[in-house]
């Protein structure tokens, strides 16, 4: 992981980029020329020094914030400027890397910006009339003025697309690839994005005997990220669901020192709670980590800690999200990690959207709740629509991992990087994702193990995770994930939430 930034502004450079040096704590560089300022803030996770402004093969300029796992160098920069310097951006859509780009084509005075296509790191650019900037961290942009909010943000504010909540500020959207005349500064060349390319589905009814196949791929995804590039310790977030306790199972065999760590909750008195059956989960990861003979951690959230981590994560990501009650469980486990020497942190984010793990998807499927999904996504201005096919369920499918996904990969990025970690989502690949899509039917993804009573079952990664998943995780009928017990989502508490939050921001932009 690291921070970086440009600018025209160059006497700005430096003071983006110390907005985010948390992000990068262990080098810092600079490039200029008569025209822009990059900077760059490095998390040395590998030991090899991956300095940047990277200066390609072609005198290029590159900037990358990501892994390529797929990259047979141990500089994954190196190698992805040799890649865009003979191919360009083409080769992305074949190979598994999380990330976010920035690469100056000096021949052709272009700079494009990319993301990867689930948007699993982050990258905002910004227009004014007067300069252009780009940054992976919000916090960077200095002057914002926050737009009038809106009542779709007040009900659930996630900004998705290109959508921000900074005037002038735009997020690069999952799988963009914008290009900007370098020379004209702010004017668009070209806006495309990285699904169109390579989006195929044609699968066929599985084998009655696809379990043993499910395993070995899943087992190879997770093991690919987990082991890329880093010798470092290893922290693995655990709670009492099935994606994080999958993952953990398969991590116990990766070459790396893994340590997990879990939340519990104090619980106090008179406490309002959202729903029944929110509770605190550590046990269940306390006992998956005796089964599989395991280190674990366990982080105790007080209610007042989670009213100070969540202020803090607002003030220091500038970025809105749901709300950021949510994130103090997070907050205090990367804190914990951090102090124990982890730099890489590793989540089971998307398993949810991947396995069809909300209740909304369940109901897709029983009450066919699709079509107006489907219209709304065709008239997004950034959404692949070209990927759509005439499967509704599938449509829904894949824009519930593309909106619902970043917006959780997004929230962990910010938060590891506050203490100097990388966040990675092993699920979360374009090759994992392209064998589940390419394998399964979409009615197998969605369909419900009528055993259990839960409103979905996960079906894919709970009877494909058998054997593997400790048995107490997989015959649980009750999910829950991170929140914590005093998260209320009762429509007028959140909302008065999500509009104190808007308002800190205002204050501080």
């Amino acid at each position: 992981m690291c921070g970086f930034v440009g600018t025209t502004n160059k006497h700005m450079c430096s003071l983006m980029l110390d907005k985010q040096a948390h992000r990068g704590p262990d080098a810092k560089q600079y490039w200029a020329d008569n025209s822009y300022a990059f900077g760059h803030a490095l998390l040395d996770i590998t030991g090899s020094g991956q300095t940047q402004p990277y200066i390609t093969e072609n005198n290029n300029i590159l900037l990358f914030n990501g892994e390529i796992y797929d990259s047979a160098d141990q500089n994954d920069t190196a190698w992805l400027g040799k890649l865009l310097d003979k191919y360009g951006f083409n080769p992305l859509n074949e190979i598994d890397w999380h990330g976010a780009i920035a690469f100056f084509n000096r021949k052709e005075n272009t700079i494009t910006l990319c993301r990867d296509q689930f948007g699993t790191k982050p990258l905002w650019w910004k227009w004014d009339k007067k300069h252009f900037e780009f940054s992976t961290s919000l916090k960077s942009f200095q002057g914002k003025v926050a737009k009038p909010i809106d009542r779709k943000y007040i009900v659930n504010t996630q900004y998705f697309g290109s959508e921000c909540m900074w005037e002038n500020i735009h997020k690069v959207p999952p799988g963009g690839l914008i290009t900007f005349d370098a020379k004209h500064r702010g004017k668009i060349l070209s806006n495309r994005n990285l699904w169109n390319y390579y989006l195929k589905r044609n699968p066929k009814n599985p084998p009655d005997n696809w379990r043993p196949e499910f395993q070995k791929k899943t087992t190879e995804q997770v093991l690919k990220v987990i082991n890329h590039g880093t010798n470092n310790r290893t922290a693995l977030f655990l709670s009492g669901g099935l994606d994080s306790n999958l993952i953990a199972a398969i991590a116990k065999n990766s070459n790396k020192e893994v340590i997990l760590y879990t939340c519990g909750y104090e619980l106090q008195k008179g406490d309002i709670h959202s729903h029944d059956f929110f509770r605190d989960e550590s046990s269940m990861a306390l006992q998956t980590a005796k089964e599989l003979g395991m280190p674990i951690v366990k982080v105790d959230l007080s209610r007042d800690d989670r009213t100070a981590y969540g202020k803090m994560w607002v003030s220091e990501t500038h970025y809105l999200w749901s709300d950021h009650n949510r994130q103090a469980p997070r907050y205090a486990m990367c804190k914990q990690a951090a102090k124990d020497g982890c730099k890489v942190v590793i989540t089971g984010d998307s398993g949810d959207e991947l396995f069809t793990g909300y209740l909304h998807h369940a109901k897709r499927l029983e009450r066919k709740w699709c079509e107006e999904h489907t219209r709304y996504l065709k008239e997004s201005s950034w959404f692949p629509y070209k990927t759509l096919t005439n499967d509704l369920l599938w449509n829904t499918f894949f824009s519930d991992l593309l909106h619902t996904s970043e917006q959780n990969v997004l929230a962990i990025d910010q938060t590891a990087g506050m203490f100097g970690m990388e966040a990675r989502v092993p699920l979360l690949t374009q090759r994992y994702a392209m064998y589940l899509w390419n394998n399964y039917p979409t009615k197998f993804i969605f369909q419900q193990d009528p055993s259990l009573t839960v409103g979905t079952t996960k079906y894919l990664a709970r009877i494909g995770g058998k054997g593997i998943v400790p048995e107490h995780i997989l015959n649980r009928t009750t999910k829950v994930g991170w929140s914590s017990p005093w998260d209320n989502n009762v429509e007028n508490i959140a909302e008065r939430w999500r509009l104190r939050d808007f308002e800190l921001l205002k204050r501080i932009g």
